[in-house]
This record gives structure tokens, sequence and C-alpha cells, in this order.
């Protein structure tokens, strides 16, 4: 259950200078905060998230602390907040425009300071309340904000009990390199991969093992997504050597060839999988043949040759036999 207890709305556009904060808490309908709480939710959940520590002499430390300390007004904390996250787009430029949303949540009886990215599609409305010592933004158009983080979306959770920050980001170049805006310049963590970034760096690396050492694709990639179920089910951070052990058991040089070249693509750490949920397409092996016949089968059904055996003919051909079907359905 998350629920979120305040939320201000900031406008920034690097592109044309342009930094409008908000002093007063944003007043949304509860339509729009349920949809907002269901989307911070999904945070939580994400493939792409990345979590680490911030170092001691981090400056947005002692501002998160003054916060928690009631040292600063939440208003207050997050004007500041913003108006680093600003100064740093403009240094790095990056220009794209956003409405940057700050929300105190509560997630499983933790408080967190979630920082949202909210990129404007085809254009964004807002209503402005002005006085002499107040400027008030509020959202007048729902539908304008996502259910999901799209591509220039990008968010950050802090929890606010330990201090620990978790990424959630695409990402973008920045002095022609391709780096991570809030883990790498932002925050500064020392993050593992993300599992979205494992399951890629895993995908590739077996593609190229199976070509180099002639290696059964089917087989491979299928017991690799099998292994990796069974790790997110049990919640077990997956360990590039027991993943080389339980996939290529038998092959000595090629589990040690797996496990470098991962090492190789950032993953010398554990990668967490805790509140992973995996999508249907990593539950199910796709084959095509050389025909165009394509099939898809749940991983649970190719443990056994109960459901589907895999025949190498005689003459070097190969047969798919599906096994134990009391109906075929026409889709």
């Amino acid at each position: 259950m998350l629920t979120i207890e305040k939320m201000i709305t900031h406008m920034m556009d690097p592109s044309t200078d342009s930094f409008i904060c908000s002093d007063v808490c944003t007043e949304c309908e509860e339509a729009t905060v349920k949809m907002l709480e269901q989307k911070a939710a999904k945070l939580f959940h994400s493939q792409k998230r990345k979590t680490g520590k911030m170092k001691e002499s981090n400056e947005l430390l002692e501002l998160l602390v003054s916060l928690k300390q009631k040292q600063l007004s939440f208003a207050a904390f997050s004007k500041q907040l913003c108006t680093f996250i600003y100064n740093k787009k403009r240094q790095y430029a990056q220009y794209d425009p956003c409405d940057f949303i700050v929300m105190l949540i509560v997630h499983e009886q933790q408080r967190y300071i979630l920082g949202m990215e909210n990129s404007y599609v085809s254009g964004y409305m807002h209503q402005l309340n002005t006085s002499e010592t107040e400027t008030e933004i509020s959202i007048r158009q729902a539908s304008m904000i996502s259910a999901s983080l799209i591509k220039k979306d990008a968010a950050f959770l802090v929890c606010l009990s330990d201090f620990e920050v978790s990424t959630i980001e695409h990402q973008i170049e920045i002095e022609t390199e391709k780096r991570c805006f809030y883990n790498d310049l932002i925050f500064h963590l020392d993050a593992p991969v993300s599992y979205h970034d494992a399951l890629s760096a895993i995908n590739k690396v077996c593609d190229n093992l199976i070509e180099e050492y002639e290696l059964p694709a089917f087989d491979v990639k299928g017991k690799m997504k099998q292994v990796i179920k069974e790790h997110v089910e049990r919640e077990e951070a997956l360990l590039p050597q027991q993943l080389a052990e339980a996939v290529f058991e038998t092959q000595p040089l090629v589990q040690k060839r797996f496990t470098q070249e991962l090492k190789d693509q950032g993953m010398e750490k554990a990668v967490a999988i805790e509140h992973v949920k995996q999508r249907k397409a990593e539950q199910v092996q796709r084959i095509k043949t050389d025909k165009g016949i394509e099939l898809i089968i749940p991983i649970d059904y190719m443990k056994t040759t109960d459901y589907v055996e895999i025949i190498n003919e005689e003459e070097g051909r190969i047969s798919i036999r599906l096994k134990n079907i009391n109906r075929i359905i026409s889709k």
C-alpha cells in the first residue's frame, strides 16, 4: 500500500532558462492522486531500478537530514532540491523540459522522498496562482500524466530512515558518454547493475557464446530463463558464477568465459531482484523455425520432456513434439 502524504510541482525548461518553483503543495483531484499513487508504486518493482548509498560528502545528504529532523519544511526542501537538479541539468546540457514532481510518500510503513520528472508529451496545461509571497502550480490536465514512466521520464526514491537511494532512468548522452543523470551526477551512487540491464547483458553474452561454441540455442536460452525465473520467485540475487554453473554445468571453459564477459559489462556484484516482477516475455521461450513457424512455450513446460521434446533426426533435421495436449484453440 502506497500513500502520498505531500506533493509539490515545479516547472523546469533549461532550454529557455525557465525555472518556476511552487511554494505551495499541489492539490489534485482524487482520481489524479490515485493514478499518481499507482505510478509511484510501480517504481518499487521497476526492472530499471538501481539502488545504492550516498557518500557522506554528498551535498544533498545534509538537505535530506534537515528535512528528516524537521529543520526544513517540505516546500523549502523541494525548492532547494529542484534548484540543485536544475543547475546540474544546465551544467550538463540536459535541455528537455519537464514538470518535476516531488512527493513525500509512505510505502510499507517507510517514508520516502520521490522525485519524478514528468516530460512534456505534446503540451501541458497548468493553473498558476501567484500572490506577493507565494506561487502555486496546480495540475489541470491529469490525462497528460502517463500511467508509467515514458522514455524521457526519470525518477528517484530516497528512504528517509537510512537514506538509501534508488534511481529509475534511461541512460542519456552526457559529454559524449552514455550515463545515468541521477545515479551518476546527482547522487553519485556506486550501485549494482539493474535487473533490466543485467538481463540485457546476460542475453548478449549467451548469444555470443552460443555462436562461438556452437551451443544449442534452444537449450541454453531456455535453461537460462528457467534459472532466472527460479531466482526471481525465491527473491534470490543473481550471481554470474551461479548462473554459469547452473546453465553450463559440464562446460567449465564456457562458465569462465560467461562470468568474465558479464564482469566486463559491469556485473561484478550480485544483482538484487527484490520486488522484481517478471514480464510475460521473460517467462516463455520463443522459437522460430527456418520455415517461419513460431512457437511460444512457457519455460515451466521445458523442464522435462512431458510436454515438449526436441528430437535431432538422423538426417540432421530437427523435430519438435508437443505432448499431453487436451485441445487446440485457434487464435
